[in-house]
């Protein structure tokens, strides 16, 4: 656990999928451990993402675009936003830590249980974490009267779909959040990282919010869906103007060549991404 300040760490919390440190730990190789720790598609990537890398391997010699423009000109057609909006990380996870040392935050609001890393960061600058325990049918609830001591400049992770317990929240509660972080100046940041595997995600999405308010930070991954854990790969999505400050203070090679390769090919593969909705939508109904 955390203490309340976040400056002492009493117990390492990890992140999932390491088959290395698992394998060393039971002594078993790799290739045989079927691994439950990370929610990736098991579709495994789209077969053009072993292509480009296959076929552009001679670019390991070349520094990445620090821009990352042909990424972010492919992904902001793909999810229809600008390309001020966006923020490309080494994942998700490089984001997160970004957003918490840019913003430093007082308090760190966070519904539990909920993806680690959020705690973590918000550990590492010392910043009061207030946890607010889900509740009700499939943990998809929390207490909103808890949030009245939100105070101006705090900040809010919510994770929807939550991992690790797979809710959505409900649009009711999402609504209120909002609301409530916006009325007390509060940061508000959603990890979307696993909204592609709802069908019609677009319409739960808060993306198209965040130039009404400086204040909202979409997190989104292409590691989940795409399944490519391995290169490393997100976003943050933001106003314009806190985009811009982002910018400035990321590490500029962030993002490596075949990252940015793949990336690009697996957003332009329609079809991979339908016959992923239509398995996951098989799968539900079995």
């Amino acid at each position: 656990m955390w203490s309340r300040g976040g400056a002492i760490l009493q117990q390492v919390r990890k992140h999932g999928g390491n088959l290395k440190e698992a394998s060393e730990l039971y002594q078993i190789p790799e290739e045989k451990l079927l691994d439950f720790s990370a929610n990736i598609n098991p579709l495994g990537p789209p077969p053009e993402v072993y292509e480009i890398i296959i076929s552009n391997i001679k670019k390991i010699s070349q520094y990445p675009d620090s821009r990352n423009i042909e990424l972010k000109n492919n992904l902001a057609k793909h999810l229809d936003l600008s390309l001020n909006n966006l923020v490309m990380g080494n994942g998700a996870s490089e984001l997160i830590f970004l957003i918490i040392n840019h913003l430093r935050p007082q308090n760190v609001w966070i519904p539990v249980p909920t993806f680690s890393e959020y705690e973590i960061a918000a550990a590492s600058i010392g910043a009061n974490v207030l946890h607010l325990p889900l509740e009700g049918k499939n943990l998809a609830t929390f207490k909103l009267d808890k949030l009245k001591d939100l105070k101006k400049g705090d900040l809010l992770f919510i994770c929807n779909p939550n991992n690790p317990t797979g809710q959505l929240y409900s649009t009711n509660l999402l609504t209120e959040v909002y609301r409530l972080t916006r009325e007390k100046g509060a940061y508000l940041v959603i990890d979307e990282s696993f909204l592609d595997f709802i069908e019609k995600s677009d319409q739960i999405s808060y993306r198209k919010k965040v130039n009404d308010n400086p204040n909202l930070i979409i997190l989104y991954s292409l590691t989940k869906f795409f399944a490519i854990p391995g290169l490393r790969l997100g976003a943050a999505i933001s106003h314009p103007e806190l985009t811009s400050q982002f910018e400035k203070i990321r590490d500029p090679w962030n993002i490596n060549v075949f990252a940015q390769l793949a990336g690009i090919a697996a957003l332009n593969n329609c079809e991979y991404i339908k016959n992923t909705l239509r398995f996951f939508r098989e799968e539900k109904y079995f």
